[in-house]
């Protein structure tokens, strides 16, 4: 085993970097208490450390992401999750960073968020990252 000399930290801002290329979407590379819709959210990994296939002195995280869109009424806010979340998990897919070998979303799961109050529609999506 082998442990990794990369802190989660690194990866998660790299994450955002990313992310903050997508159009209309508010990125947090942090868990936020102030989180304002559209947005995508990046949380505490879970880390493996004996994945053979991250190489020497690296690891393999998988970050949960959540995002959550405004609800103005139900079909456009499924009509505005369905279009974020394809723009991520193809932003996160066609992304090259160097530090990273690679990032891949996993699966993608329906969830409502509470923000200020309101339950509002999103996704749980995980996203697998060797570095």
């Amino acid at each position: 085993m082998a442990i990794t000399t990369t802190p989660s930290i690194d990866i998660s801002q790299e994450l955002a970097e990313v992310l903050n290329g997508v159009d209309s979407l508010r990125c947090y590379w942090y868990i936020s208490d102030a989180v304002r819709p559209p947005a995508i959210v990046i949380g505490q990994p879970s880390v493996d450390f004996t994945d053979t296939m991250s190489g020497f002195c690296k690891a393999t995280w998988t970050y949960p992401l959540t995002l959550v869109v405004g609800r103005n009424s139900d079909r456009e806010a499924q009509m505005a999750l369905s279009h974020h979340l394809q723009l991520v998990t193809s932003t996160l897919a066609s992304a090259t960073v160097p530090s990273i070998q690679l990032i891949e979303p996993t699966d993608a799961r329906p969830i409502t968020v509470t923000v200020s109050g309101q339950d509002l529609p999103g996704y749980s999506i995980n996203v697998r990252v060797r570095a």
